[in-house]
């Protein structure tokens, strides 16, 4: 059984206050990693890097931890390769909650920004009926010379 939200704050504000969590993905949400070399300047918003969409399949609770809930995998879909493939993360509670960790080897910081789906189907949907469609119109081609 995956952990909800509720459970992944509650552990998250064991480490970090409340108004530094984020919008994180949860089941089924689409989310895109932004990556930075961690040598950046401070502040420079200019070097994030896109790396890549992803849809989450889950959180789980990490059971050879101690203490509980310090770890959970995060369990997504890739879709950087075809065919999408899983992959699994290993991260702390205040890593998913504030949406930023650092890599392994500590050489770049990855960012997991949730894409909100409903409103990019939404702004899609109103640019579509604002649109002339062209229907009733009808296009006369000059003919070839020969």
């Amino acid at each position: 059984m995956g952990l909800t939200r509720e459970q992944i704050v509650e552990y998250a504000t064991r480490y970090v206050p409340g108004n530094e969590i984020v919008d994180f993905p949860l089941e089924n949400d689409v989310f895109c990693f932004l990556e930075m070399p961690l040598d950046s300047p401070a502040g420079d918003e200019s070097n994030w890097s896109f790396a890549g969409y992803n849809i989450c399949l889950e959180y789980s609770p990490d059971l050879d931890s101690k203490p509980q809930g310090k770890w959970i995998w995060m369990k997504y879909i890739s879709l950087t390769t075809f065919p999408p493939h899983e992959n699994v993360l290993r991260l702390q509670p205040p890593h998913v909650a504030k949406g930023l960790f650092q890599d392994e080897q500590r050489t770049k910081a990855i960012r997991i920004v949730k894409v909100d789906t409903k409103k990019i189907l939404g702004e899609v949907r109103q640019s579509e009926s604002t649109q002339d469609n062209g229907e009733g119109k009808i296009l006369k081609f000059p003919l070839k010379k020969q």
